[in-house]
């Protein structure tokens, strides 16, 4: 991103905004064990900024889940293989450290990785927003980055310890200076940034006992890639010790190009911006065959009400909008004028399944039952629809804490699940 808003002569050389690529293989080489179809995602070094199509080698195009959406593989790859290079291949961290990252794609992608070995993890964030993000990630130590007061605020919440790994990309002045000081003996200090970068002897003069090393994925060797990609593909099929989940985005269709980039620069984004290109439609005329669609075909969609009048229509207009996969919840079984809908919107598209459960979602251990329900039977939830109402309604005067529970319980019931 700095090179399309900070133009510098350290990134003259750059030309490829979108390096994270999911989509579709549509030819292959004679030797090549993938074949045109194949979900696949790749990373690429170089190449004209968000293309609709590139050319990969083989060793670094990686097969994705059928159940997983081209978004969300889109977030894994520039951030799944800078975390592992920098974590787990040069700091190589255990549950004893205290790692200091940050809330970028690459920052939560750490994150998960050092929650999942046990570290003690210290976060700095740039707005209130993030901050609180992150604080819901169940992250304790959660600090502002836009001035330096966070060295002296960790070490007062450590008793006075410092962090033994940090994954580094604050550039202003005066910010190495503070990590730096606030390592402990012998800490390892990795340098992911372009721009400000100290050289390993600019480190060496003020804290010789620290372990410093700059990181560039996109100048690590072919077969480093290579090595990466497996691991990857391990992840994402669930053959690793643990998996990484797919990162929070704010996607933008390809037409919003232009706002894409003017949201990044503002920095409204947790975690990733993803650019989604058109899909093609089946049959249509020739100057109609692209759609974006709002909801995708590999995901199931929950609605609470679902056998009422508003949630019918809303799983209605949802296929026509994408959706495929849905559980209806209601407190009762379908009557037959709902059945006969449901049976409608089944037609509407030949891959179309809704499956019916009976359920209060006032209940928590009613809505726990069928979300584990749902995850034996169908792909991933990746939404919900709340067209369930209950209603408690009384003048201001009278309004009390248990009628405020009352309707409310509903919605807790559904997010805490």
């Amino acid at each position: 991103m700095l090179m399309v808003t900070k133009p510098d002569p350290v990134f003259e050389k750059f030309n490829h905004f979108g390096m994270d690529i999911a989509g579709i293989i549509t030819n292959v080489g004679a030797k090549c064990n993938h074949k045109v179809g194949d979900r696949v995602i790749t990373l690429r070094k170089s190449g004209v900024a968000l293309p609709t199509h590139v050319v990969s080698k083989e060793v670094l195009t990686i097969p994705i889940p059928v159940d997983m959406n081209f978004a969300d593989a889109a977030t894994y790859t520039v951030a799944f293989f800078t975390v592992e290079t920098c974590l787990n291949e040069l700091a190589k961290i255990t549950r004893d450290d205290v790692v200091h990252t940050a809330s970028g794609g690459v920052g939560l992608c750490a994150i998960q990785s050092a929650q999942q070995i046990g570290c003690t993890i210290v976060v700095t964030a740039g707005n209130e927003r993030k901050r609180n993000y992150l604080r819901s990630l169940g992250l304790e130590h959660v600090y502002n980055s836009r001035n330096t007061n966070y060295g002296r605020e960790i070490r007062a919440a450590l008793d006075g310890k410092g962090v033994t790994v940090v994954l580094n990309s604050l550039t202003g002045e005066g910010f190495k200076e503070t990590t730096l000081e606030l390592c402990d003996q012998g800490a390892r200090f990795i340098e992911m940034s372009k721009m400000n970068v100290w050289s390993e002897s600019d480190v060496g003069k003020i804290r010789p006992d620290v372990f410093y090393r700059i990181v560039d994925i996109l100048a690590q060797p072919l077969a480093n890639w290579a090595l990466l990609g497996k691991k990857l593909k391990a992840n994402l099929f669930k053959e690793a010790n643990f998996a990484i989940k797919p990162l929070p985005y704010t996607t933008f269709n390809a037409t919003e190009i232009r706002e894409a980039i003017e949201h990044m620069r503002e920095t409204k984004h947790i975690g990733k911006i993803v650019v989604a290109m058109p899909e093609i439609q089946k049959g249509s005329a020739p100057l109609q065959k692209f759609s974006f669609p709002l909801f995708n075909n590999k995901s199931t969609y929950v609605i609470s009400g679902g056998l009422g009048g508003i949630g019918l229509e809303v799983a209605k207009w949802m296929v026509t909008s994408g959706a495929r996969y849905f559980v209806l919840l209601g407190r009762n079984q379908p009557k037959k004028a709902a059945q006969d809908k449901i049976e409608r919107i089944c037609k509407q598209e030949n891959d179309v399944r809704i499956l019916v459960e009976k359920c209060d979602v006032g209940n928590f251990a009613d809505v726990v039952r069928v979300f584990d329900e749902c995850a034996e039977k169908m792909p991933p939830i990746r939404g919900i629809m709340h067209a369930a109402a209950v209603l408690d309604d009384s003048t201001y005067d009278n309004q009390t804490w248990t009628k405020y529970k009352n309707v409310f319980k509903n919605h807790w019931s559904l997010e805490f699940a």
